[in-house]
């Protein structure tokens, strides 16, 4: 990994922390070692709420393998190219730019945007992290690219320091505003993905006797402006076991009975609504 010009902050007494021989250190001599996998972890013992936070492993492996098919290129298109525009708009003068995913699960969205966004814009320094608080996510992450900087923290406490991030991705993940705009610079934007009520809704149609309808999201977005596009297309799923790893990667694994999930092996493919809205957020 090449040397960052650190925008980083130590969870324990967040001051700056700065890479020295194969560690992040502080002023206050906190040290934090970088994996030799390529990650660092700064997530804090009182941070977790489990002794192995975040997505398992079996729900990341499952959605590393589907990603990898392709299914959801289409959404990650749509992603790259809002930012594209955010870029191209608001900060086509900046020589540097830090992109941060948070919630990045195993990266396949944000190893995507370093190769594009690298070939976009040459004559850009775009540093690029990604933050998970789950240990084997930002490990496989590093599995994909080593020349990302890849953080086990908590989206509650983001190991950054005060308006030092231009783009946040918050991809399908619950979204704490106040801290992400906490971390944004004055012409930073969050850009959030989430599903709508039709997402997946044949899947759901297999899995669940009965449906209820879901609830929209509220997007906690006090002091901050809005700018909401809606996206639905169709996807064909084109075996058993790519629809097995979609089932798997998504809560609705942890919300039915094993019989119902076994009805989803009968299936040999299926198309599929994919039903979004991207929203861009920034402080005002």
């Amino acid at each position: 990994m090449k040397e960052l010009q650190s925008i980083l902050k130590c969870p324990v007494c967040n001051s700056e922390i700065t890479k020295q021989d194969g560690s992040y250190k502080c002023i206050n001599n906190h040290l934090f070692d970088v994996s030799k996998k390529g990650y660092t972890n700064l997530l804090l013992c009182n941070e977790k709420k489990s002794k192995i936070p975040g997505d398992s492993k079996e729900m990341l492996i499952s959605r590393r393998d589907f990603l990898n098919k392709g299914y959801y290129k289409p959404i990650y298109k749509i992603v790259k190219e809002t930012i594209e525009k955010l870029i191209n708009k608001d900060n086509d003068h900046k020589k540097r730019l830090n992109i941060a995913d948070v919630g990045c699960g195993e990266g396949y969205y944000l190893s995507c945007l370093k190769s594009d966004l690298e070939k976009q814009y040459p004559d850009k320094n775009i540093e690029f992290y990604g933050i998970d608080i789950a240990k084997d996510a930002v490990r496989y992450g590093a599995q994909r690219t080593k020349e990302i900087c890849w953080l086990v923290g908590s989206s509650k406490n983001l190991p950054f320091m005060d308006n030092s991030v231009d783009y946040i991705l918050a991809m399908f993940t619950t979204l704490n505003t106040a801290e992400k705009l906490r971390v944004l610079n004055k012409e930073g934007k969050i850009i959030s993905v989430s599903a709508g009520e039709d997402h997946l809704s044949e899947l759901k149609d297999i899995l669940y006797s009965v449906r209820t309808e879901k609830k929209k999201e509220a997007i906690q977005a006090d002091n901050a402006e809005l700018n909401r596009n809606e996206f639905k297309f169709k996807v064909k799923i084109e075996s058993r076991e790519d629809l097995w790893n979609l089932l798997s990667m998504t809560p609705h694994t942890w919300r039915i009975p094993v019989q119902d999930k076994e009805r989803i092996k009968e299936v040999d493919e299926l198309e599929l609504t994919i039903h979004i809205h991207v929203t861009v957020i920034e402080a005002l």
